[in-house]
């Protein structure tokens, strides 16, 4: 797309008019994910094509017509239908009436048809198999449907419905060392897929995951497709999820709704067992309930067969405690200095460290007693005893320290659906989601219990979709949608920072000690990944134009989608100190580097905020030949996509610090020496 210059200014006005509505019917759309098509032919008892016969299609849950015509040769579609249960009648004079009943339409069912009228007589009933159409006769795309009733009796680990997409041919789990999606499709990566709700855009472009994930209850239907996808979802290849919220109908229902997990009717594990836990503490409840119904206006016409409503609300509390087998710790020994039993001979005694002994025989200052490698109480680092002092370092008798902590996931979901058919040519669905989900983790950074941290998500989702039928062959649908997610992490404790405890370096940010971590599967201290708060937020405009001339139907689109990220972030803000041990340039013994003040590196990062903006157009054109009644071919498939980034804004760009200590063995790695050393290897 080209921005308007003087040239378009300049030209006649008629001109700019024409320009102007033929650009309004090319807006971007991803409507193939929520709607569904009926196609097909109308032909005489000999076969003949039958024109001008004119179809009814009557969506039996909400009462909502559709009427279309056929074509010179007899060809009819119908694009851009509500799924749900149909009853079709085709009418024209001289001949007998024809009806289809049972007939159920799923999200992006494309089913064709093949209705024969009779030469005056009487009506003909036509029974169909409500069951989506085995093998695909008219789109060349692959995929499966869920439908609701299926995906609402389910048993679903946390009431997640995209696990249902493992249920699929060439869906797998995603692989460890993936993106973090939550699958792989047909060898794709995890996130290269595209997520659509009710028809528009339900991905982050940050990181290209689902925004907002309906409950169970709230859904109509669900379909994933894999390959061969029409020209109008041509966003992403590693599959396309498409999902369906429920609307209501011309009848009231609902429903109430509680899932109960709760460690009384759990074992303990064996590990918990053999470490001497208790079994872990696991209440989930997860509760809601569901309404939908027509929706009768003040001071306006009844709600039946023309406005509709539908909504959907689930909460869940848990608490959850989460445990740690075999952490590698201080024994009360070892932490006041005593490494006379850290070491092992050959029929596995214990022993003198000799790393550490060698090392006391190097550097006596520290020795208290150099063979039973004995440090010095008296000598222990003084950043080390105030991290002792203040318990933040964990012992155990034995070495091995196993510990639970708890956990807490309460969460708050509300989606609402609107649909109204505001004349027999012109509907409205609107459909809004919002999601809050606060999180307690006890061991998001550390192996110990002691460095929670809180996390924080929100997700918005609004969609609105208006659907103007020009002609019974000309159909025209605008979309806007709206989404947004945000989280923030934090720490969830109060505990000191460097310079309460004496390490000489500056946090931009601090909001705890800096970090522990030694070559065992010992760490202390919060996750490095904050303090963050990201704000995603994308806005998308469609509009499609299906036309549907003798044997070609044709659809055309283009789209913009505007992005906007807004972050902040202090990663690793408050440093982060590792003790290599072994291949380390202290005892050989994490442990003991520790106590000396020795670590082997040391890291730190700025904190930041970022503003990113992007916009992603895209356009297409299709057009599928009905070459005979039981042949179509797509004749013309062309689609284009841009990204375009108008900027990328950085305020305070981060900066960062990586040194290694070996010339400050074995003084005080804190000592005004090292830390002149470290100021020094920061970035300018």
């Amino acid at each position: 797309m080209k921005y308007c210059d003087s040239r378009f200014l300049n030209r006649k006005p008629f001109q700019r008019l024409v320009m102007t509505l033929a650009a309004s019917l090319l807006l971007p759309t991803m409507s193939y994910g929520q709607r569904a098509e009926i196609t097909g032919t109308v032909l005489d008892q000999n076969g003949a094509a039958v024109t001008g016969v004119r179809l009814v299609l009557l969506n039996l849950d909400q009462g909502l017509k559709r009427e279309v015509v056929t074509g010179n040769e007899g060809y009819f579609a119908a694009p851009f239908l509500q799924p749900g249960h149909y009853v079709i009648t085709a009418q024209k004079s001289g001949f007998a009436a024809a009806q289809i009943n049972d007939l159920d339409l799923h999200v992006g069912d494309i089913r064709s048809l093949q209705i024969h009228l009779q030469v005056g007589g009487e009506r003909v009933q036509i029974h169909v198999n409500g069951q989506s159409q085995q093998v695909e006769t008219v789109s060349p795309a692959l995929g499966q449907v869920v439908v609701g009733e299926v995906i609402r009796n389910a048993p679903l680990d946390g009431r997640n419905v995209l696990q249902l997409a493992l249920l699929q041919p060439g869906v797998t789990p995603t692989d460890p060392d993936d993106n973090g999606g939550f699958f792989n499709v047909t060898g794709n990566r995890s996130d290269s897929v595209t997520y659509l709700l009710d028809g528009d855009l339900n991905n982050d472009l940050l990181n290209n995951l689902v925004v907002y994930n309906p409950n169970p209850d709230t859904i109509a239907e669900f379909r994933i497709l894999t390959s061969n996808y029409p020209a109008e979802c041509g966003r992403n290849g590693g599959g396309i999820v498409s999902v369906a919220t429920r609307s209501g109908t011309n009848t009231f229902h609902g429903s109430l709704f509680e899932f109960l997990r709760n460690d009384d009717l759990n074992a303990n594990t064996f590990f918990n067992n053999k470490n001497g836990l208790p079994r872990e503490v696991l209440k989930r409840n997860q509760f809601g309930g569901t309404m939908g119904g027509p929706l009768k206006l003040p001071h306006s016409t009844k709600g039946r067969d023309r406005f509709f409503f539908f909504l959907g609300y689930q909460g869940q509390r848990q608490v959850h405690n989460v445990s740690v087998n075999d952490t590698d710790t201080f024994t009360p020994a070892e932490i006041a200095g005593d490494f006379s039993k850290s070491g092992h001979d050959a029929n596995n005694n214990p022993v003198p460290d000799p790393g550490v002994a060698a090392f006391l025989n190097l550097y006596p200052f520290f020795a208290q007693n150099t063979a039973q490698a004995i440090i010095d109480p008296a000598r222990i680092n003084s950043v080390a005893r105030k991290y002792i002092a203040t318990g933040l370092v964990p012992t155990s008798p034995t070495g091995s320290f196993s510990s639970q902590g708890r956990s807490v996931s309460n969460r708050d979901e509300l989606t609402i659906k609107f649909d109204s058919e505001i004349t027999p040519r012109d509907k409205l669905s609107v459909t809004g989601g919002f999601r809050r989900d606060n999180q307690i983790l006890p061991f998001d950074g550390a192996s110990v219990p002691g460095f929670p941290d809180a996390l924080n998500f929100h997700s918005w989702f609004t969609h609105a979709s208006y659907t103007h039928v020009l002609t019974p062959n000309l159909l025209n649908e605008l979309r806007l949608a709206l989404q947004r997610q945000s989280n923030d992490t934090e720490p969830h404790a109060n505990l000191p920072t460097a310079a309460a405890l004496g390490v000489g370096i500056t946090a931009d940010f601090p909001t705890g000690p800096p970090n522990l971590l030694f070559d065992t599967n010992l760490s202390l201290g919060f996750s490095t990944l904050g303090p963050q708060r990201i704000a995603d937020t994308t806005s998308s405009f469609s509009d499609t134009l299906t036309w549907n001339r003798g044997r070609h139907n044709w659809k055309m689109g283009a789209g913009i989608s505007p992005f906007q990220n807004n972050s902040f972030y202090a990663f690793t803000v408050n440093g982060e100190f590792f003790f290599a041990g072994q291949g380390g340039v202290g005892t050989q013994n994490a442990l003991a580097d520790f106590l000396l003040g020795i670590p082997t590196n040391f890291f730190q990062s700025a904190a930041a905020r970022s503003s990113v903006r992007s916009t992603f157009t895209y356009g297409f054109v299709q057009d599928e030949w009905h070459v005979r009644s039981n042949h179509a071919w797509r004749s013309l498939r062309v689609q284009h996509a841009q990204v375009r980034h108008p900027g990328t804004h950085i305020l305070h760009p981060p900066r960062e610090a990586v040194f290694s200590v070996p010339q400050c063995a074995p003084r005080d790695v804190i000592s005004r020496r090292c830390r002149r050393a470290a100021r020094s290897e920061l970035p300018q």
